[in-house]
């Protein structure tokens, strides 16, 4: 059911993405996507659920077909992508970091300094990342480009980094008294802080001048523009999750009278519909889609794999790291 197969059996088959040495398992998580270029974890081990499995970082491009592995050392996982550029955590022997690979030209290196750090996010050369300092958890900045960093969370405030769009960073930040997290933002040209969302939120995404996120204590998702100040509801459904945002196309995942599915709406348009939907005998879970342009990824279960659809086509498939 997880792709398990023979040695003899691993000669003869062409999908390459697939699985097969010594009984070993391959399967996908946490998937990312800019442009047509899709990125992953990739857990190798000989369970489904092996304490200590290798995990690495892949790519395929949709367009090409060309594909490959990013990190060869394992404990490596949550990738995401801007362009050419992927970024991931790993976790070493003494430290948890930020680590950068460019796919055309190979450079790449660590991020983040000599303090764990973790959900790292990128658009074009600027990162952001969570950073473990003492009790507290700050988020951080840095230039590829420049090599500069900075804390751009305050001191003694626990904040979890979300996204980044151009110069616009938003992050998680814990209210000073209860257990409520409120969305912040900054603009990196031009230094300013506001809060954005008053009300509890987390899992925020933003695309442009737009914000998307989930309620904290509703679980149903909503929309802003930083600009205008406009917003609403995405829909009027409850136990919806994990929003993400590419122009203004958004996706989320939808759980309801006991189906998974992900959901879409245009917000120029107004029109929403049914990406994918779970398989009746609950064989097929789905779980963390994210968006880039019109192609849409996510992650199935039994099996673990990632998959792919273009919302304006609807070509969809498999993703063959």
């Amino acid at each position: 059911m997880f792709g398990v197969a023979s040695a003899s059996a691993a000669s003869t088959n062409t999908d390459t993405s697939k699985v097969t040495i010594s009984h070993q398992i391959y399967y996908q998580q946490s998937p990312a996507i800019s442009g047509h270029i899709v990125v992953a974890t990739e857990v190798i081990g000989h369970s489904l659920f092996e304490n200590s499995p290798i995990s690495r970082i892949v790519w395929r491009n949709l367009a090409t077909g060309k594909k490959g592995i990013l990190s060869t050392n394992s404990g490596n996982y949550a990738p995401a992508i801007s362009g050419n550029i992927v970024i991931w955590t790993h976790n070493g022997s003494n430290l948890t970091s930020i680590q950068w690979k460019n796919i055309k030209t190979g450079a790449g290196g660590q991020v983040s300094g000599k303090y764990n750090a973790s959900n790292g996010a990128i658009s074009g050369k600027n990162v952001i990342w969570t950073q473990i300092i003492g009790n507290h958890n700050y988020v951080y900045w840095k230039d590829l480009n420049t090599k500069f960093s900075v804390r751009l969370s305050p001191l003694g405030a626990d904040s979890t980094a979300d996204a980044i769009s151009g110069n616009s960073v938003i992050w998680d930040q814990a209210a000073t008294s209860g257990n409520n997290f409120y969305i912040m933002y900054e603009n990196l040209a031009t230094k300013k802080v506001i809060r954005l969302i008053k009300s509890p939120s987390l899992t925020a995404d933003i695309s442009g001048n737009i914000v998307v996120w989930q309620g904290q204590d509703t679980h149903f998702n909503y929309w802003k523009n930083i600009i205008t100040g406009h917003g609403n509801l995405i829909s009027k459904n409850s136990n919806e999750y994990g929003p993400s945002i590419s122009g203004n196309i958004i996706v989320w995942e939808q759980f309801k009278t006991g189906i998974h599915s992900v959901k879409w709406k245009n917000l120029i348009t107004g029109k929403t519909g049914t990406l994918v939907l779970e398989k009746a005998n609950y064989s097929q879970f789905i779980y963390e889609p994210r968006i880039s342009g019109n192609i849409v990824v996510w992650q199935g279960t039994y099996p673990f794999y990632v998959y792919w659809k273009n919302i304006v086509t609807g070509q969809s498939g498999r993703v063959n790291f």
